[in-house]
């Protein structure tokens, strides 16, 4: 059986590095884990032994910032020269803002747009054509209740993560065109 390349974005957070781990100890090897760290020495996680036994075999690391379009379409470039194909990317994106609305700068609100919006928006725009060209892949983005509904004191994060609601519903049915 030739694993399934799943690209996962996020890793420097707990639960997309577990999403990656699960991936990397399936006992049957039926994935191939890339997770995705803007430098290697900037995982705390690269101690784990959990890491440690799957780096290089079913996990695999590839230096990306995921908030520049060169580094994400060089790190897709080399999941295609290196595997030839990419099944499924993992993304999420998740940076916290909390509190009033007028204890926060514009750029601050920027930063959090930037990386829970735009690295979304971004990933999605050099994944999509590859999966279309192949008629097949999935795309799955973490996400969360400020999606769906307004939680006081976090309307930055939950406008961030509307942003991405109504980004993917509204890519879904194009998508879905290609088997994606």
């Amino acid at each position: 059986i030739t694993p399934k390349v799943v690209l996962l974005t996020g890793t420097s957070h707990k639960l997309s590095l577990e999403f990656a781990l699960t991936l990397a100890h399936d006992p049957f090897s039926r994935f191939k884990a890339l997770v995705t760290m803007p430098s290697l020495s900037s995982s705390e996680y690269l101690g784990d032994s959990r890491v440690l036994n799957a780096l290089n075999r079913t996990l695999f690391v590839l230096q990306t910032d995921v908030l520049c379009e060169d580094s994400i379409r060089g790190a897709v470039r080399e999941i295609l020269e290196t595997d030839g194909i990419l099944d499924a990317i993992v993304i999420t994106s998740n940076v916290l803002l909390t509190g009033p609305i007028e204890t926060h700068t514009m750029e601050q609100a920027m930063q959090v747009f930037e990386t829970n919006t735009m690295s979304v928006i971004e990933l999605v725009k050099v994944v999509l054509p590859v999966m279309k060209k192949q008629q097949d892949g999935r795309i799955i983005v973490v996400s969360n209740q400020a999606g769906i509904m307004g939680i006081p004191f976090h309307d930055i994060y939950c406008a961030t993560k509307f942003a991405v609601e109504g980004f993917l519903e509204s890519i879904a049915p194009e998508a879905l065109a290609f088997n994606i």
